[in-house]
């Protein structure tokens, strides 16, 4: 290259590197250049990424050039009304803001979202018609006559022919409909019906824990809980159950023999934690903590979790509602309407977290919980900050959370319908103002869990699949 054009090429890269450079500097801080009035724009910038992609974007309803993923940048707007909408999903709003005199960016990312129709994994209708059908786990049961039957189900549908449920007690000729919540490995409890589903060997078994037909500890026949209804429980070995009642009295139930054995008297609390893998007794301003085995002979005082907890004021009657999950670096405890995390180093350690709490749900590093004025909240324990995800329009004691972290969503299952709001506990979420709260699915009876980016629903006599993991 001849002398003149390499200084003239030097001379033209250097030029533009001065000019050119510290406009790209001022671009990727956050700034806008705004001629006309020569100064410097803050800017919000959104970071919009769904599954399936190419997703519309809508600010205010007005249509957005680009399709997602994508980065929605502006100077004019500091609240933005984002809609997102794909054909076939439910739509999603969010309102973004960003601070006026400071640089903002937000992030909206592995938002995946919701069909809003599933997949017929059954369609004979076998199950059109029947009476107290219900679907738990990976089998729906229903009742015929004075005997209850089930059927396993897989993502292809039916498995195996329908088996009866072996009747441990002799059975009414009418329930109310069926809410079971886990007790325990393979063991339900339907509070309401007074009903436990256990299975034994590789049989099921159902009782009525209003019936008689069970002997107690001191050999007369009869149930001695039968007019002090059982409240709560937990299921502690193979064949033995531990039964609180509402004068809080707590039993051991075992079901070979049909015995009840009285253990405790004064009991406030009682509740199986699945992610814990253990049983819980809140007893006179103590928590024991029982791993699942052999208590014919309980002592609680070999089980001492915490003391002196007369903090733990009781407001909820004779029997308070116990609910134990596992969280981050800690342990969370709803007794009564009161939300409380002990710490992994001290379990004489208790901070309320939150009161006038109806439910709850922990995962990991976040609490969700829906309070008595049908707000949903949450507390993230990494950032130390509640957010407020929406609101109910009605709740009802079997309403149930779930927070699935692959989905980034935590789901609201009600009777017969299932809400859902984007939560992305993985950062602050400082800039959304208001997060994206949809009904999802309707008059359907669905698993209050995903398993495995799947939700399974009984819908007009066939079991039903909601997929989300489509990319494209």
């Amino acid at each position: 290259m001849p002398t003149f054009s390499r200084k003239s090429f030097f001379r033209l890269f250097a030029f533009f590197f001065v000019i050119v450079t510290p406009f790209l500097v001022i671009y990727s801080l956050g700034y806008n250049i705004n001629l006309a009035e020569r100064r410097l724009s803050n800017t919000l910038s959104v970071q919009v990424e769904t599954f399936p992609i190419a997703a519309s974007i809508f600010n205010n309803d007005t249509r957005l050039a680009s399709l997602t993923p994508t980065d929605i940048r502006t100077t004019d707007d500091r609240i933005l009304n984002l809609g997102l909408k794909k054909d076939d999903y439910i739509d999603e709003r969010f309102l973004v803001w960003g601070q006026r005199d400071k640089n903002t960016a937000a992030r909206i990312a592995n938002l995946w979202l919701l069909p809003k129709s599933g997949d017929i994994i059954t369609t004979d209708n076998f199950l059109l018609g029947r009476a107290n059908l219900t679907i738990i786990d990976s089998m729906v049961i229903w009742r015929e006559g004075l005997n209850f039957q089930s059927r396993d189900y897989t993502i292809t549908g039916f498995q195996e022919a329908p088996k009866s449920i072996v009747n441990l007690t002799s059975l009414k000729a009418e329930y109310n409909d069926l809410s079971f919540q886990s007790i325990g490995p393979e063991a339900y409890f339907d509070k309401k019906n007074k009903l436990v589903l256990i299975k034994s060997q590789s049989n099921w078994q159902i009782l009525d824990l209003t019936q008689d037909s069970i002997t107690s500890d001191d050999g007369e026949s009869g149930n001695p809980n039968k007019t002090n209804l059982v409240m709560q429980a937990a299921r502690n070995s193979q064949d033995q159950l531990l039964l609180l009642n509402q004068t809080g009295e707590l039993w051991l139930l075992d079901t070979i023999s049909y015995k009840w054995t009285f253990l405790e008297g004064d009991v406030d609390g009682l509740d199986y934690s699945e992610s814990l893998n253990s049983i819980w007794i809140w007893q006179k301003a103590k928590i024991f903590r029982l791993i699942p085995g052999n208590y014919e002979n309980l002592n609680l005082d070999n089980f001492v979790f915490g003391t002196n907890l007369d903090l733990i004021n009781k407001d909820c009657g004779e029997i308070c509602n116990m609910e134990v999950q596992n969280s981050f670096q800690g342990i969370v405890f709803q007794i009564g309407s009161k939300v409380w995390l002990v710490s992994d180093y001290n379990n004489n350690s208790w901070r309320m977290i939150a009161s006038n709490v109806v439910t709850t749900s922990s995962k990991s590093d976040t609490l969700f919980w829906l309070d008595s004025d049908n707000q949903l909240n949450s507390w993230n324990f990494i950032f130390g900050r509640q957010y407020i995800l929406g609101s109910l329009s009605d709740s009802n004691i079997n309403t149930r959370l779930f927070y699935d972290p692959s989905w980034r969503r935590l789901l609201i299952y009600q009777d017969n319908k299932v809400s859902s709001v984007w939560y992305d506990s993985t950062q602050a979420n400082n800039e959304i103002l208001q997060f994206s709260f949809q009904t999802w699915i309707q008059n359907s009876a669905c698993l209050p869990l995903i398993t495995e980016r799947l939700q399974f629903c009984l819908e007009k006599g066939n079991i039903v699949v909601y997929r989300s993991n489509n990319l494209i």
